[in-house]
Protein backbone atom coordinates (compact mmCIF):
# COMPACT_ATOMS: atom_id res chain seq x y z
CA UNK A 1 0.00 0.00 0.00
CA UNK A 2 1.32 3.72 -0.97
CA UNK A 3 1.82 6.19 1.14
CA UNK A 4 -1.61 8.07 0.59
CA UNK A 5 -3.15 4.49 1.49
CA UNK A 6 -1.22 4.26 4.68
CA UNK A 7 -2.48 7.93 5.71
CA UNK A 8 -6.60 6.66 4.56
CA UNK A 9 -5.61 3.64 6.88
CA UNK A 10 -4.60 5.81 10.30
CA UNK A 11 -7.78 8.02 9.47
CA UNK A 12 -10.00 5.33 8.87
CA UNK A 13 -8.74 3.52 12.03
CA UNK A 14 -8.56 6.11 14.46
CA UNK A 15 -12.32 7.04 13.21
CA UNK A 16 -13.67 3.31 12.78
CA UNK A 17 -12.35 1.58 15.61
CA UNK A 18 -11.96 2.07 19.65
CA UNK A 19 -9.39 3.78 21.55
CA UNK A 20 -7.51 0.73 23.21
CA UNK A 21 -6.23 3.14 25.96
CA UNK A 22 -9.70 4.35 26.76
CA UNK A 23 -11.90 1.70 26.69
CA UNK A 24 -9.21 -0.47 28.89
CA UNK A 25 -10.18 1.30 31.90
CA UNK A 26 -13.67 1.24 31.17
CA UNK A 27 -13.42 -3.01 30.76
CA UNK A 28 -11.33 -3.14 33.58
CA UNK A 29 -14.23 -1.52 35.63
CA UNK A 30 -16.92 -3.70 33.92
CA UNK A 31 -15.06 -7.40 34.08
CA UNK A 32 -13.71 -5.69 37.80
CA UNK A 33 -17.49 -5.40 39.16
CA UNK A 34 -18.49 -9.00 37.26
CA UNK A 35 -15.52 -10.47 39.04
CA UNK A 36 -16.85 -8.46 42.48
CA UNK A 37 -20.00 -10.06 41.82
CA UNK A 38 -19.56 -13.28 41.33
CA UNK A 39 -16.79 -13.42 43.32
CA UNK A 40 -15.15 -16.27 41.89
CA UNK A 41 -12.08 -14.85 41.92
CA UNK A 42 -10.99 -14.07 38.13
CA UNK A 43 -8.31 -11.79 37.05
CA UNK A 44 -9.67 -8.91 35.67
CA UNK A 45 -6.32 -8.37 33.52
CA UNK A 46 -6.95 -11.40 31.70
CA UNK A 47 -10.51 -11.06 30.71
CA UNK A 48 -8.99 -6.97 29.37
CA UNK A 49 -6.82 -8.96 27.61
CA UNK A 50 -9.23 -11.71 25.92
CA UNK A 51 -11.42 -8.61 25.10
CA UNK A 52 -8.76 -6.26 23.54
CA UNK A 53 -8.03 -9.46 21.14
CA UNK A 54 -11.19 -10.02 20.11
CA UNK A 55 -11.84 -6.47 19.29
CA UNK A 56 -8.85 -6.84 16.79
CA UNK A 57 -9.98 -9.62 15.11
CA UNK A 58 -12.95 -7.92 14.62
CA UNK A 59 -11.39 -4.87 13.55
CA UNK A 60 -9.44 -7.22 10.74
CA UNK A 61 -12.58 -8.71 9.71
CA UNK A 62 -14.14 -5.18 9.20
CA UNK A 63 -11.61 -4.23 7.14
CA UNK A 64 -10.82 -6.87 5.39
CA UNK A 65 -14.62 -6.96 4.08
CA UNK A 66 -15.49 -3.31 3.57
CA UNK A 67 -12.12 -2.05 2.93
CA UNK A 68 -12.05 -3.79 -0.75
CA UNK A 69 -15.64 -2.24 -1.55
CA UNK A 70 -14.34 1.12 -1.42
CA UNK A 71 -12.00 0.13 -3.36
CA UNK A 72 -14.36 -1.08 -6.33
CA UNK A 73 -13.35 1.96 -8.84
CA UNK A 74 -9.46 0.75 -8.38
CA UNK A 75 -10.21 -2.80 -9.00
CA UNK A 76 -12.58 -1.56 -12.55
CA UNK A 77 -9.72 0.77 -13.44
CA UNK A 78 -7.34 -2.40 -13.28
CA UNK A 79 -9.44 -4.52 -15.11
CA UNK A 80 -9.62 -1.65 -18.26
CA UNK A 81 -5.93 -1.43 -18.32
CA UNK A 82 -5.99 -5.37 -18.64
CA UNK A 83 -8.41 -5.54 -21.63
CA UNK A 84 -6.75 -2.50 -23.09
CA UNK A 85 -3.32 -4.55 -22.81
CA UNK A 86 -4.91 -7.63 -24.11
CA UNK A 87 -6.44 -5.68 -26.87
CA UNK A 88 -3.61 -4.05 -27.94
CA UNK A 89 -1.69 -7.57 -28.34
CA UNK A 90 -4.09 -9.00 -30.49
CA UNK A 91 -4.05 -5.82 -32.93
CA UNK A 92 -0.17 -6.00 -32.92
CA UNK A 93 -0.29 -9.97 -33.51
CA UNK A 94 -2.68 -8.86 -36.44
CA UNK A 95 -1.09 -6.68 -37.55
CA UNK A 96 2.47 -8.73 -37.79
CA UNK A 97 0.71 -11.52 -39.69
CA UNK A 98 -0.71 -8.73 -41.86
CA UNK A 99 2.29 -7.69 -42.37
CA UNK A 100 4.15 -10.72 -43.15
CA UNK A 101 0.78 -11.70 -45.77
CA UNK A 102 2.01 -8.97 -47.54
CA UNK A 103 5.68 -9.93 -47.87
CA UNK A 104 4.69 -13.28 -48.92
CA UNK A 105 2.33 -12.03 -51.95
CA UNK A 106 4.80 -9.30 -53.06
CA UNK A 107 7.61 -12.39 -53.19
CA UNK A 108 5.53 -14.23 -55.01
CA UNK A 109 4.26 -12.05 -57.39
CA UNK A 110 7.87 -10.84 -58.18
CA UNK A 111 9.27 -14.49 -58.44
CA UNK A 112 5.98 -15.00 -60.78
CA UNK A 113 6.42 -11.79 -62.96
CA UNK A 114 10.83 -12.57 -63.33
CA UNK A 115 9.73 -16.42 -63.86
CA UNK A 116 7.61 -15.13 -67.06
CA UNK A 117 10.11 -12.41 -67.88
CA UNK A 118 12.73 -14.64 -68.63
CA UNK A 119 10.50 -15.94 -71.37
CA UNK A 120 9.90 -13.86 -74.57
CA UNK A 121 7.10 -14.06 -76.71
CA UNK A 122 7.37 -14.80 -80.32
CA UNK A 123 4.65 -15.15 -83.14
CA UNK A 124 4.78 -18.22 -85.16
CA UNK A 125 2.93 -18.52 -88.57
CA UNK A 126 2.29 -22.36 -89.40
CA UNK A 127 0.86 -23.35 -92.91
CA UNK A 128 -0.16 -27.32 -93.03
CA UNK A 129 -2.85 -29.40 -95.08
CA UNK A 130 -5.39 -32.08 -93.08
CA UNK A 131 -6.88 -35.07 -94.26
CA UNK A 132 -10.05 -36.27 -93.01
CA UNK A 133 -10.95 -39.65 -94.64
CA UNK A 134 -14.29 -41.26 -92.33
CA UNK A 135 -14.94 -43.19 -95.52
CA UNK A 136 -12.91 -46.13 -97.21
CA UNK A 137 -10.58 -49.57 -95.54
CA UNK A 138 -8.41 -47.36 -93.74
CA UNK A 139 -10.43 -44.47 -92.02
CA UNK A 140 -8.79 -41.54 -90.81
CA UNK A 141 -12.47 -41.13 -88.48
CA UNK A 142 -14.47 -43.29 -86.77
CA UNK A 143 -18.09 -42.87 -85.46
CA UNK A 144 -17.79 -43.89 -81.57
CA UNK A 145 -21.75 -42.55 -80.88
CA UNK A 146 -24.72 -42.89 -82.84
CA UNK A 147 -27.61 -40.83 -82.06
CA UNK A 148 -30.73 -42.71 -82.55
CA UNK A 149 -33.07 -39.33 -82.42
CA UNK A 150 -31.01 -38.42 -85.17
CA UNK A 151 -31.19 -41.23 -87.62
CA UNK A 152 -34.89 -41.11 -86.69
CA UNK A 153 -35.08 -38.02 -87.90
CA UNK A 154 -32.58 -37.94 -90.94
CA UNK A 155 -31.70 -41.45 -91.78
CA UNK A 156 -29.54 -40.69 -94.40
CA UNK A 157 -27.23 -38.17 -92.53
CA UNK A 158 -23.92 -38.95 -92.14
CA UNK A 159 -23.38 -37.19 -88.67
CA UNK A 160 -27.00 -36.67 -87.25
CA UNK A 161 -27.21 -34.81 -84.33
CA UNK A 162 -25.54 -36.39 -81.08
CA UNK A 163 -23.43 -37.94 -83.27
CA UNK A 164 -19.90 -38.37 -81.85
CA UNK A 165 -16.50 -38.92 -83.52
CA UNK A 166 -12.60 -39.51 -82.34
CA UNK A 167 -10.00 -38.34 -85.92
CA UNK A 168 -6.58 -39.48 -85.96
CA UNK A 169 -5.83 -37.12 -88.90
CA UNK A 170 -2.14 -37.03 -91.01
CA UNK A 171 -0.89 -33.61 -91.94
CA UNK A 172 0.99 -32.92 -94.96
CA UNK A 173 3.11 -30.23 -96.04
CA UNK A 174 1.06 -29.73 -99.05
CA UNK A 175 -2.79 -30.49 -100.20
CA UNK A 176 -1.68 -34.07 -102.29
CA UNK A 177 -2.33 -37.82 -100.30
CA UNK A 178 1.14 -38.80 -101.06
CA UNK A 179 2.47 -35.29 -99.66
CA UNK A 180 5.22 -35.49 -96.57
CA UNK A 181 3.45 -36.07 -93.55
CA UNK A 182 4.79 -33.55 -90.50
CA UNK A 183 2.71 -34.78 -87.52
CA UNK A 184 -1.61 -35.40 -86.92
CA UNK A 185 -4.63 -34.20 -85.76
CA UNK A 186 -6.13 -36.36 -82.55
CA UNK A 187 -8.86 -35.53 -81.19
CA UNK A 188 -13.06 -35.17 -81.28
CA UNK A 189 -15.63 -33.90 -82.38
CA UNK A 190 -19.34 -34.07 -82.09
CA UNK A 191 -22.64 -33.31 -84.16
CA UNK A 192 -23.92 -30.04 -82.34
CA UNK A 193 -26.46 -28.32 -84.55
CA UNK A 194 -30.55 -29.66 -84.87
CA UNK A 195 -31.20 -27.57 -88.00
CA UNK A 196 -27.52 -27.39 -89.60
CA UNK A 197 -24.32 -29.52 -89.70
CA UNK A 198 -22.48 -28.11 -87.38
CA UNK A 199 -19.62 -29.98 -85.30
CA UNK A 200 -17.45 -29.08 -81.91
CA UNK A 201 -14.46 -29.96 -82.17
CA UNK A 202 -11.23 -30.12 -80.03
CA UNK A 203 -8.40 -31.21 -81.49
CA UNK A 204 -4.90 -31.63 -80.77
CA UNK A 205 -2.02 -30.99 -83.55
CA UNK A 206 1.22 -32.76 -82.92
CA UNK A 207 3.82 -31.90 -85.01
CA UNK A 208 6.34 -35.18 -85.56
CA UNK A 209 8.80 -32.95 -88.05
CA UNK A 210 10.42 -29.52 -88.69
CA UNK A 211 11.60 -26.93 -85.95
CA UNK A 212 8.86 -27.46 -83.84
CA UNK A 213 8.73 -31.67 -84.07
CA UNK A 214 7.34 -33.05 -80.10
CA UNK A 215 5.57 -29.96 -79.25
CA UNK A 216 1.74 -29.60 -80.23
CA UNK A 217 -1.25 -26.84 -80.12
CA UNK A 218 -4.84 -27.47 -78.98
CA UNK A 219 -7.88 -25.95 -80.75
CA UNK A 220 -11.40 -25.75 -79.20
CA UNK A 221 -14.24 -24.54 -81.52
CA UNK A 222 -17.36 -24.93 -83.35
CA UNK A 223 -16.66 -25.96 -87.22
CA UNK A 224 -19.24 -25.48 -89.79
CA UNK A 225 -18.02 -27.90 -92.25
CA UNK A 226 -20.37 -26.33 -95.35
CA UNK A 227 -19.03 -23.18 -94.95
CA UNK A 228 -15.52 -23.41 -97.72
CA UNK A 229 -13.72 -20.93 -95.63
CA UNK A 230 -13.57 -21.14 -90.93
CA UNK A 231 -11.65 -20.14 -88.27
CA UNK A 232 -11.08 -22.13 -84.93
CA UNK A 233 -9.30 -20.72 -81.67
CA UNK A 234 -6.18 -21.57 -80.69
CA UNK A 235 -6.35 -22.04 -76.89
CA UNK A 236 -2.93 -24.03 -75.76
CA UNK A 237 0.22 -25.54 -76.73
CA UNK A 238 3.03 -27.77 -74.95
CA UNK A 239 6.83 -28.16 -75.52
CA UNK A 240 8.36 -24.96 -77.67
CA UNK A 241 5.19 -23.87 -78.52
CA UNK A 242 3.89 -23.25 -74.68
CA UNK A 243 1.12 -21.54 -73.64
CA UNK A 244 0.27 -20.70 -77.25
CA UNK A 245 -2.91 -18.52 -78.38
CA UNK A 246 -4.03 -17.66 -81.52
CA UNK A 247 -6.12 -18.35 -84.41
CA UNK A 248 -6.21 -20.76 -87.25
CA UNK A 249 -7.74 -19.87 -90.59
CA UNK A 250 -9.37 -22.99 -92.18
CA UNK A 251 -9.98 -23.24 -96.14
CA UNK A 252 -11.75 -26.80 -97.50
CA UNK A 253 -10.13 -27.31 -100.70
CA UNK A 254 -12.13 -30.78 -100.78
CA UNK A 255 -15.22 -32.51 -99.41
CA UNK A 256 -16.92 -35.40 -100.53
CA UNK A 257 -20.68 -35.91 -99.15
CA UNK A 258 -21.44 -38.94 -100.17
CA UNK A 259 -18.53 -40.86 -97.20
CA UNK A 260 -17.58 -37.25 -95.52
CA UNK A 261 -13.69 -37.27 -96.67
CA UNK A 262 -12.28 -33.80 -96.81
CA UNK A 263 -8.56 -31.98 -96.89
CA UNK A 264 -8.86 -28.74 -95.16
CA UNK A 265 -5.77 -25.99 -95.62
CA UNK A 266 -4.54 -24.80 -92.13
CA UNK A 267 -2.82 -21.06 -91.59
CA UNK A 268 -2.27 -20.95 -88.10
CA UNK A 269 -1.20 -17.34 -86.43
CA UNK A 270 -0.30 -17.70 -82.44
CA UNK A 271 2.11 -16.11 -79.89
CA UNK A 272 4.26 -18.46 -77.71
CA UNK A 273 6.70 -18.59 -75.00
CA UNK A 274 10.40 -19.30 -76.14
CA UNK A 275 11.91 -22.20 -74.68
CA UNK A 276 15.18 -23.77 -75.26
Amino acid sequence: MDGGGSLQFSDWFQEECCDFNGENSSMREEFGSHATEAGDGLEVENLVDRRREQNRRGFFVYYTAIKPVRSLPLLKANKLAMQLVQARSVMLWSLTVFMFSIILLQHYHYSLRSHYQLLSEKETTLHFFLHDTPGGPNPSAVRIIQSNAGLAANSTALTPFGTMWVVDDPLTVGPEPSSTVIGNCRGVYVSAGQSELMLVAYLDFGFTAGEFSGSSISMLSRNPVREVEREFAVVGGQGKLRMARGYAKLKCIFYNESNGDSIVEYTVIMRHFITS
